[in-house]
């Protein structure tokens, strides 16, 4: 997660006291989203017969045609083809909680990935696996791997929920999950709530520079939210500390993200919006969520407008979001810009069937073009445009 090198700071204290403050001002003026929920939808298909015990089934296959173009590398040729997780990643996943003395209750999630297309999963539970043990007037407590706040609350703010841009790229910088971590859901209190967590090891092979092995990446989060009718909003904070005893140049370094997310239903129309700040203590070390960061990023500015319009008494929406980055880079006067225009379309059959078509086009300055792959994101396999139509069944 960092390197050693100084670099000029540019006041990066100022702008992170004043960016907390502003955040924390508009958290509070603002209301945002309650209750935490699980990253994934959910059925109760099967129900056990051991007494107070649930068990729910649920998953996700979204088949279609992509077709990608504008590749990076100019040596490549258009391409199209039959896909697999047209609309998010395909998954399946089990949940299950019993009934304890005194109110409590104890439950696990265990989440895999798919891939329709070629039959296989990418993983053993992979996405998700954890224990908890919860109360109605306690909140509750997960340790595993557990899907970070920003994961699990992007999904209401971005039009696209977790397909993010028909999967053209992640412009937006997020860490998805924390290893090894343990993480607290605070109940409800007037509108208020909040989530905290720590991990042991929250990047792992993720961090760029893994020669010698990058070792433990450590992380504490704090999550404040409140909901209150159509507003709704939501701030983090990360703060992450690499810890190495190999004598990798990142030991010791750190990286600080602030992430403000808000939006307002009108009722035919609900917008969005996003605002992250990333600051490093060297240089930015943490591969997010399907995206390589570029190791000479040493402060990243984000942000994401967006809107949906219900079309045919909300069974259709129309989405749109232009999402943007910009990055300072070391040893570089220049900055790197990236810039994705996108726009969708779904329309839902019912809870279980729909179908969804979208385009997204991303463009780069100069300077982001001249380590394309690295201070931006390419896209899809090294696309930077993308079309998708396919169809989505959930259970």
């Amino acid at each position: 997660m960092k390197p050693t090198k100084t670099i000029p700071r540019h006041k990066s204290g100022a702008y992170i006291a004043a960016a907390a403050f502003i955040a924390l001002t508009m958290l509070f003026a603002t209301p945002v989203f309650a209750e935490s929920h699980i990253s994934a939808g959910g059925y109760k298909l099967a129900k056990t017969d051991k007494g107070d015990a649930n068990l729910t089934i649920y998953g996700r296959v979204s088949p279609g045609l992509r077709y990608s173009h504008r590749p990076v590398d100019r040596s490549r040729k258009e391409h199209t083809a039959l896909d697999s997780g047209t609309r998010g990643g395909d998954r399946l996943g089990f949940i299950g909680d019993i009934g304890l003395p005194e109110g409590f209750r104890a439950g696990f999630v265990l989440e895999t990935g798919l891939s329709l297309d070629s039959g296989k999963g990418n993983g053993r539970w992979n996405r998700q696996a954890f224990a908890s043990v919860s109360h109605e007037n306690c909140g509750r407590l997960a340790l595993g791997r557990i899907p970070t706040p920003q994961w699990r609350f992007i999904d209401r703010f971005d039009p696209f929920e977790d397909a993010y841009d028909p999967l053209a790229a992640n412009v937006y910088i997020f860490n998805s999950r924390f290893d090894n971590s343990i993480m607290y859901d605070s109940p409800t209190w007037n509108g208020f709530t909040f989530t905290a967590g720590a991990s042991k090891d929250t990047a792992g092979n993720r961090v760029y520079d893994r020669s010698p092995d990058a070792g433990n990446v450590q992380a504490v989060v704090l999550n404040p939210r409140y909901n209150n009718g159509p507003v709704s909003s939501a701030l983090f904070l990360t703060y992450h500390k690499l810890k190495n005893d190999n004598g990798h140049r990142l030991d010791g370094e750190s990286v600080f993200a602030l992430d403000l997310f808000g939006g307002y239903d009108f009722g035919p129309v609900k917008l969005t919006g996003m605002f992250g700040l990333r600051e490093a203590s060297d240089t930015d070390f943490i591969m997010g969520s399907a995206i390589n960061l570029n190791s000479r990023a040493t402060r990243t500015v984000q942000w994401q407008a967006g809107m949906t319009i219900p079309v045919i008494e909300e069974k259709s929406k129309v989405m749109a979001s232009y999402t943007g980055r910009r990055m300072s880079l070391a040893d570089e006067d220049s900055k790197a810009y990236s810039h994705m225009f996108s726009l969708g379309y779904v329309h839902v059959f019912n809870r279980f069937v729909r179908v969804h078509a979208g385009y997204a086009y991303i463009t780069n300055n100069s300077t982001a073009r001249s380590v394309s792959g690295l201070a931006t994101v390419p896209g899809t396999a090294g696309f930077q445009s993308i079309a998708t139509i396919g169809a989505s069944f959930t259970f």
